[in-house]
């Protein structure tokens, strides 16, 4: 079954712009299989889950009770080991988000919300990390250069959207029409 993702979504495109264009310039040539771009698109993970198909997925989504934007922090840029099956034996470069309660209670309920539709949830309750992945890399990095002019610290707003993804959790497509 395919691999989907329920994730929230930078609202202002210039946070997706800067983290797409650091992850390109600064990856781009050393990336594993994960980088952002047009064929990955810039996200915090609520749930990934398998579904039958896309329309499948797009009926669990629209069964979530809160589907408002949520305000959110991002905490610093750090490299850390990926986490098995897709990504052992990998480092993955992430922009931490501050874990919230608001933000947990929607992972759980989003968790119990696609237990409940028909589809396979692969993120855990227990050991949910928030974060935005910037590269996957096949080594770790000494050094990670900062991102430019990126507001670390500052409240951020993010959109709840649904999405098809990669083995490794790259977001390739969103589901949602854009005009949402």
């Amino acid at each position: 079954m395919p691999r989907y993702n329920i994730a929230l979504l930078p609202d202002d495109p210039t946070i997706s712009e800067r983290l797409t264009r650091y992850s390109q310039e600064r990856f781009g040539a050393t990336h594993d299989d994960y980088l952002l771009g047009p064929k990955g698109l810039p996200h915090i993970t609520l749930c990934q889950f398998r579904a039958k198909h896309d329309e499948a997925a797009l009926n669990a989504f629209e069964n979530l009770s809160d589907k408002t934007p949520i305000v959110l922090t991002t905490t610093k840029l750090y490299a850390r080991p990926g986490t098995p099956p897709a990504n052992a034996g990998k480092f993955i470069v992430v922009v931490g988000i501050e874990k919230t309660p608001e933000l947990l209670s929607r992972q759980r309920d989003t968790v119990a919300c696609l237990a409940q539709n028909d589809a396979e949830p692969l993120t855990k309750v227990e050991t949910y990390s928030p974060h935005i992945t910037v590269t996957r890399l096949s080594e770790e990095p000494s050094a990670l250069p900062m991102i430019e002019s990126f507001p670390f610290g500052l409240p951020l707003r993010f959109r709840p959207d649904v999405g098809l993804s990669t083995e490794s959790g790259v977001l390739v497509r969103r589901l949602i029409p854009s005009a949402r």
